[in-house]
């Protein structure tokens, strides 16, 4: 099954739907668990902007 991730705030992201959010010790809180495909993707994710913004 597909994973979609959009960003609508720099500190905000969405894994199908379900916020994950930056707290204010820089640690990503998921406000529901993630699935493993889902949480594999966010990761790729975090990875992938680190490269575009490193």
């Amino acid at each position: 099954m597909a994973v979609t991730i959009s960003s609508p705030q720099t500190d905000q992201v969405l894994v199908n739907g379900k916020l994950v959010y930056q707290d204010s010790n820089n640690k990503w809180i998921a406000s529901e668990e993630l699935t493993i495909s889902e949480n594999s993707a966010f990761r790729k994710h975090l990875q992938s902007k680190k490269r575009v913004n490193g």
